[in-house]
């Protein structure tokens, strides 16, 4: 004479069939991963070098590219300056000999 199976031992069939069903997809994934990454730290380390070099190049264009737009800021900023001492020069000189013609003209 067998036992009759009760309601809980039921569900508890139940649930290990779900928990052993979900654990065979979750090998099935693993599985699936290592056959298409068979080493994966050592990608993980090529793609970080890869990513690295990238950084690097444009780290250094950067550079380059402020260090150019300074050099040409700096340039302008000296032009200018050059050419406010010019003027300011020639409206002194200016300013001397309209004060020398005026004393000229008072004698």
């Amino acid at each position: 004479m067998s036992r009759q199976r009760t309601r809980g031992s039921k569900r508890l069939n139940r649930t290990a069939e779900f928990v052993g069903r979900s654990l065979g997809h979750v090998a099935r994934g693993v599985d699936r991963f290592r056959a298409r990454h068979p080493h994966p730290v050592s990608e993980a380390r090529r793609a970080l070098a890869k990513g690295r070099r990238r950084v690097k190049s444009a780290a250094s264009k950067a550079r380059k590219r402020g260090a150019a737009a300074l050099k040409k800021a700096r340039a302008a900023a000296r032009a200018t300056r050059k050419a406010a001492a010019r003027a300011q020069k020639s409206y002194g000189r200016a300013r001397k000999a309209a004060t020398r013609r005026v004393g000229r003209a008072k004698r």
